[in-house]
């Protein structure tokens, strides 16, 4: 076509309406329907229509959430914009409605309820319902969400699903294990035999080495002719195996504080407790609610406990008698006076470890102190492992 018009030399010509005496081509062809806006409401039923067929909701739970929406006084308020239309500001709306501006395109009104798109805006009062539903069979928080972001919809509804997960007694108790943390290594010693650890030096530690006797000498005498390069080696092979070891490691970020409330890992499962002590950099000593033992834990076992607080069970204290198969948990003996316990209590150490030093002769407090933390517990005759044996400590053992 514009090939065919390059021989005609055309000049156009703007001229206004009220000169032109016969209509162009465009006026003449409009089109005969009356009512446009009738037309379009009748569409936006259809559409709404069907997407109530294809809602896998029963009857009763649809007339339920109708029912609360009429009560609910925020959808109400909504609903009465919806048909009044939103204004170009969120300034300009109510409050209780700022959270609905960002999606006000999407919403819309079959009778009694609110639909965001193809999801129901569900009402106040039976969000924590909707919340159990998602997670009744304990799945994660992503998996929950993708749940709710196919049917149901509310304002801050995966703020909700994150803080009802991580709330949730049984997933707290059945979590994974946490990532392990950064290689603290040992200072690299600047002699041989500077820091003995199970055992004591021989009369000849190495070869080429003068002994250590009454006799003053210089330090430099007592250095064995060694290669030079000897503890740089050491320490270039400890930051290597740092290096390695430190590429699935993460530091522990969380801060736990005497009395707090956690969760330590016991085999496959997370038991509630509190914090009684800090023991090193990343240990703790731990107080478990459901057996009242002690136990040290590092921090990777370790967690903060967001679950609510649960009520206080009744339970007979005289006939309670655990069993425990743990060689780092210390239970205290139950038929020690109440000064002893007392003491215990007051004490900046655990209480375990006061027990055992306040049964101890003067001669042996030093190396009792240092062995407590390792020992196994101490158990009573009356006490029987997981096959129904008793057990029968040695007399020694016998306080």
């Amino acid at each position: 076509m514009l090939i065919r018009l390059h021989k005609f030399d055309i000049t156009l010509n703007y001229k206004e309406g009220k000169n032109m005496f016969i209509s162009d081509m465009l006026s003449r062809a409009y089109l005969k329907e009356k009512n446009v806006d009738e037309q379009i409401e009748k569409d936006i039923h259809l559409y709404v229509n069907q997407i109530r067929d294809r809602w896998n909701v029963k009857d009763y739970k649809l007339k339920q959430i109708e029912a609360e929406t009429s009560r609910d006084i925020n959808l109400q308020d909504l609903k009465k914009q919806i048909l009044e239309g939103f204004p170009a500001k969120r300034n300009n709306l109510r409050r209780n409605l700022h959270e609905f501006f960002t999606n006000s395109v999407e919403l819309l009104i079959q009778g009694d309820l609110i639909l965001k798109g193809t999801k129901i805006i569900i009402p106040q009062t039976m969000r924590k319902e909707m919340l159990q539903i998602l997670h009744s069979s304990h799945a994660g928080i992503e998996k929950s969400k993708q749940r709710a972001r196919e049917s149901i919809y509310w304002p801050r509804i995966n703020k909700d699903i994150e803080d009802y997960v991580n709330r949730c007694s049984t997933c707290q108790m059945h979590r994974n294990s946490k990532q392990k943390e950064p290689l603290l290594p040992v200072e690299v010693p600047q002699l041989p035999w500077n820091t003995v650890g199970l055992d004591f030096s021989l009369s000849k530690l190495l070869f080429n080495r003068r002994l250590r006797d009454n006799i003053p000498t210089l330090k430099i005498n007592l250095k064995p002719a060694i290669p030079a390069m000897a503890r740089q080696e050491l320490q270039s092979r400890q930051q290597k195996q740092k290096v390695f070891f430190d590429r699935h490691a993460k530091p522990c970020k969380q801060d736990f504080k005497k009395g707090d409330k956690v969760r330590v890992q016991l085999k496959d499962k997370w038991i509630e407790g509190r914090i009684h002590d800090k023991h090193q950099t990343r240990s703790y000593w731990i107080n478990t609610d459901s057996d009242q033992a002690m136990y040290r834990r590092n921090t990777r076992f370790i967690r903060h406990d967001k679950s609510p607080p649960a009520a206080p069970a009744q339970s007979n204290s005289d006939s309670y008698n655990p069993v425990h198969s743990d060689n780092d948990k210390i239970n205290p003996n139950n038929h020690l006076n109440k000064d002893t316990l007392t003491q215990s209590k007051h004490s900046g150490s655990p209480p375990s470890h006061n027990l055992l030093q306040s049964h101890s002769s003067a001669s042996t407090q030093k190396a009792d102190t240092q062995t407590c933390r390792d020992s196994p517990p101490i158990q009573h005759s009356h006490h029987k492992t997981k096959c129904g044996r008793s057990i029968r400590p040695p007399p020694k053992l016998t306080l």
